[in-house]
């Protein structure tokens, strides 16, 4: 699929992709498969860099910092949790609002994502008045007029 990361030696294997990049340009098996170019030459060429999980020094403590803040706010997000920390912290370390989400998520204490939709009414097609404003059970809206008088 174009525009989306694949791994093209677990799709195909490493050695078919050879096999046709030997055959035929590069360019034509990129195009064909729908992946980067600059990917298969990667993957081909074996120099790709090999990415595991981020650890950094501090990840616990400010981990166990992150969870005693949350255990008291129980609605602040990463966001709020790191203005937190920015203030009880000394000002020659910095935290960054990314490595509280990381960390956050890798424990579990992140909020549940806001839509913003709302969920729909039930309607069942019955509408009710309070009151009726006429003899004949209709309503009517007085709107006032610009002579001082009103429209029904």
């Amino acid at each position: 699929m174009p525009g989306q990361k694949s791994n093209l030696a677990v799709q195909l294997g490493a050695q078919v992709v050879r096999l046709l990049c030997s055959l035929t340009p590069v360019k034509a098996v990129t195009d064909t498969l729908g992946v980067a170019r600059s990917n298969v030459v990667e993957r081909l060429h074996g120099n790709r860099a090999i990415r595991g999980p981020q650890i950094r020094d501090g990840d616990l403590e400010l981990a166990a910092e992150i969870r005693r803040m949350i255990d008291i706010r129980l609605t602040y997000g990463y966001r709020r949790i790191t203005a937190l920390l920015r203030r009880q912290r000394p000002t020659g370390s910095a935290i960054n609002h990314k490595r509280v989400y990381r960390l956050m998520k890798k424990h579990g204490l992140l909020l549940a994502r806001h839509t913003g939709r709302r969920l729909q009414q039930a309607h069942d097609g019955k509408v009710v008045t309070l009151h009726r404003t006429s003899a004949l059970g209709g309503q009517q809206t007085a709107v006032p007029a610009g002579s001082g008088s009103s429209v029904c």
